[in-house]
Parts: C-alpha cells; structure tokens; sequence
C-alpha cells in the first residue's frame, strides 16, 4: 500500500515536472517570437533613421552649393558688367 501511494505520487510528480517543461518550452517560444518582432521594428526605424539622415545630408549640401553659388553669380554678374563696359570705354577714348 505504501509502495503504491509512493509509486502515484512519483507518477504524479513526474506528470507535473512534465506540464511544465511544456510551459518553459511554450514561454520560450514565445519570447523568441516577441524577440524576432521587436529585432523587425528596431531594424526598420534604424532604416528610416539612416534614411533621414542621407536626406539631411544631402539638403545640407545643396544649401551650401546655393551659399556658394550667390558669390559666384554675384561676381559673375560684376565680371560681365566690366566686360559690358570696356567696349564703350575704347569708343569713349577714341572719340576724344
């Protein structure tokens, strides 16, 4: 009798430690699923950043082409104003 009640309490026991390896197995899974989605969203915002910043980048560079650009257009400007005038300074000298 004794032998009995120990041998059901080692099966029920043994029923027990078996129910929950089957959670951990379960929670594990579980987590890595949570895991592989988390990984996805810090994937794709680490992508939109790197994109945001290439744009950044690239409206910092044209920004500094137009600051440069004014200058240039500028003396450019001033270049053909001279350029525009020497002709009519040689006719002004050579009717005096």
């Amino acid at each position: 009798m004794l032998v009995g009640s120990l041998r059901r309490s080692h099966l029920e026991a043994l029923a027990e430690v078996a129910r929950r390896e089957n959670d951990i197995r379960g929670r594990d899974d579980e987590a890595k699923v949570r895991e592989a989605a988390w990984q996805a969203r810090v994937d794709a915002q680490a992508e939109r950043v790197c994109e945001e910043v290439e744009h950044n980048r690239e409206e910092s560079r044209r920004l500094g082409l137009v600051e440069l650009a004014n200058p240039v257009r500028s003396s450019a400007h001033r270049i053909q104003a001279e350029v525009t005038a020497l002709p009519q300074l040689r006719f002004a000298s050579s009717r005096s």
